[in-house]
């Protein structure tokens, strides 16, 4: 109950549903926490439907390093 099966891209921003490289077990809460990147995860896929960012950026942000995403597309703005 602390953890979730959490995709490393999101399906919203075209992860695979059930390839386990895109699987991970991640805690809900926290710094490093699901629900903290779900909000990278809304604001990517906002920016990409308004182009202003790419589908292949915005995949690459959030599967090379989400916590630097996070801070460059949320916490700055």
């Amino acid at each position: 109950r602390d953890y979730e099966l959490d995709h490393h891209v999101a399906l919203a921003l075209g992860g695979h549903p059930r390839n386990l490289r895109n699987l991970v077990l991640q805690r809900w809460e926290g710094d490093d926490g699901a629900k903290r990147k779900d909000v990278l995860e809304k604001r990517l896929q906002k920016l990409v439907c308004s182009r202003s960012l790419t589908l292949n950026a915005a995949q690459w942000a959030i599967y090379s390093d989400w916590r630097a995403a996070y801070k460059r597309y949320v916490a700055e703005n």
